[in-house]
């Protein structure tokens, strides 16, 4: 379906020639083009006015009875009540595109047909438009993987922190998905895993498959190097993920950086968040206090599992809170960590005048 009525055969057909390759053979036929393009008078009537002129003629081919149409909300109406009750959703897609993925990936799953070409159509200007119908990303380097395998979250980024964080979730129950850009560092995390009780912490060597074993909506924590770093494993990243996924940066970033990242991200439908993470290589595996500022529904998608995994207090719960847009978790964590420093440093001057007036004997 299109904006303008076209029918659209697209075939495999043996190329020219003595070889075995086939190749795509195209049927386009639109109405507009095909029959009007030419005619300085006539013009392709709008579907309802054919309609309307069908009942006024008295033709019924293009109606159904009414036990038919009894019938279809049979099946429709449970479906719409599932989705207000359950309040599911909607898949989001690439504007201008065919559609959901999701819809490519269920024809492939139940009629075995796998789309690998770009949809082509004719446009109201009568030009010749090509579109990519593949979702960012899926392409013949995407493995598949099971639902049952998919995990709950990813961590990309296993220096001490990360991968104190990524068993700090597992450890909770979730399941965890690891990568880094040195692969040693994916061994070394998911044998502290089976060391540490066998927690659910699967490895990849790989950006494509770490992104393939997520389930959807895909939600990543990077926790590398501030600065260059954090752009580059970015961009590698969203590359392979889709429009409603999520990426949050657990680094000390300034706040700036994450309101940039998140404008560079929202042609692609990718949701941001910069989050700031206190409590140091025991805070991450033991329970931090995050700090995330981003896109609200995106912080609803994470916010069970950083609830379990925040530090948790008894008066006041877990150490963890939606602060705002984008770039508000980072700047609380830098004037969290200006306001400690510069206590820090009060202290120690309070000390040193405290030993100098009190004067030597006390050593």
């Amino acid at each position: 379906m299109q904006p303008n009525e076209a029918v659209y055969l697209k075939t495999n057909v043996k190329s020219p020639g003595f070889a075995a390759k086939p190749v795509q053979s195209e049927l386009d036929l639109n109405y507009d083009t095909r029959f009007f393009s030419h005619c300085d008078n006539a013009c392709n009537p709008d579907a309802y006015t054919r309609l309307i002129l069908d009942v006024l003629q008295g033709k019924q081919g293009a109606f159904v009875r009414d036990d038919e149409l009894r019938r279809a909300w049979e099946i429709f109406t449970p479906i719409l009540h599932k989705i207000d009750n359950e309040n599911i959703p909607p898949i989001i897609y690439k504007q201008g595109s065919r559609g959901p993925v999701e819809a490519d990936e269920f024809i492939a799953k139940q009629g075995g047909y796998s789309r690998n070409e770009d949809y082509v159509f004719y446009g109201a200007d009568g030009e010749l438009h090509k579109v990519d119908t593949t979702t960012v990303g899926h392409g013949n380097d995407m493995p598949a993987i099971g639902e049952a395998d998919k995990c709950d979250i990813g961590l990309w980024g296993l220096a001490v922190m990360g991968q104190n964080f990524a068993l700090n979730m597992a450890s909770h129950g979730f399941k965890v998905v690891v990568g880094n850009r040195s692969p040693s560092k994916v061994d070394t995390t998911v044998q502290r895993a089976k060391d540490e009780g066998s927690l659910p912490v699967t490895g990849v060597k790989s950006i494509e498959e770490f992104v393939a074993r997520l389930s959807k909506p895909r939600k990543v924590v990077i926790l590398v190097q501030a600065g260059k770093p954090v752009d580059e494993t970015i961009g590698k990243l969203s590359a392979y993920m889709e429009p409603g996924d999520v990426i949050i940066d657990g680094g000390n970033e300034w706040f700036p950086n994450s309101i940039r990242r998140s404008e560079e991200l929202k042609p692609k439908g990718i949701n941001f968040i910069g989050m700031g993470i206190s409590g140091g290589e025991e805070g991450a595996r033991n329970g931090p206090s995050l700090m995330p500022g981003g896109p609200k529904e995106a912080y609803k998608l994470v916010e069970p599992i950083f609830t379990k995994c925040a530090a948790q207090v008894d008066r006041t719960g877990a150490c963890v809170a939606y602060l705002g847009p984008v770039g508000s978790g980072n700047y609380v964590k830098v004037s969290k960590t200006t306001v400690l420093c510069k206590t820090m440093w009060l202290s120690f001057k309070l000390t040193i005048v405290s030993a100098y007036e009190d004067g030597p004997q006390r050593h």
